[in-house]
């Protein structure tokens, strides 16, 4: 939901040539590089400047313990840093 509130409000035409709008991503999330890609895409087409700010996730935990409590397969937050080869 929160994709189709960015994308209606950077497609405002009243609001064009204005470049103030920024985003949050939490880095964590395992769909992080899809909304970065998403967010550049839609910038691109839209030909507008989106100012993205990268966090590690202030949910992390409760989005751990959730799950767990949901008795999901797996975590929809990755659960250890992925190492640099």
């Amino acid at each position: 939901m929160s994709l189709d509130v960015i994308e209606a409000v950077l497609s405002n035409p009243d609001l064009k040539g204005w470049d103030g709008f920024g985003v949050v991503v939490q880095a964590y999330n395992r769909r992080a590089s899809y909304v970065l890609k998403w967010i550049y895409e839609l910038a691109e087409r839209l030909d507008r400047k989106v100012m993205v700010r990268l966090v590690k996730g202030a949910y992390w935990d409760t989005e751990i313990k959730h799950a767990q409590v949901e008795g999901l397969d797996g975590f929809p937050v990755f659960t250890q840093r992925l190492q640099r080869t």
